[in-house]
């Protein structure tokens, strides 16, 4: 939904979703940490720069720059 409708006025809400649902199937045991990771770095990475000024567009920063693995492999 997210790519085939961007300026759908709840795609913001879509993208959000997305990740969270990465951070629940890490917790179920469906993803590896490191899988976890990526995919929910790429997809709130996805969040701020398709949809900056949407109501979790702050949250996904703050947590890009607090939580997301470092390059060098380690955490921030």
């Amino acid at each position: 939904m997210v790519e085939k409708w961007p300026d759908y006025e709840y795609a913001w809400l879509a993208q959000h979703r997305i990740a969270k649902t990465y951070k629940e199937l890490l917790r179920e045991g469906v993803l590896s940490e490191s899988q976890a990771d990526a995919l929910m770095t790429a997809a709130y990475q996805r969040l701020v720069e398709a949809f900056p000024d949407c109501p979790a567009a702050h949250g996904a920063r703050w947590l890009l720059e607090n939580y997301a693995p470092s390059k060098e492999g380690g955490q921030k």
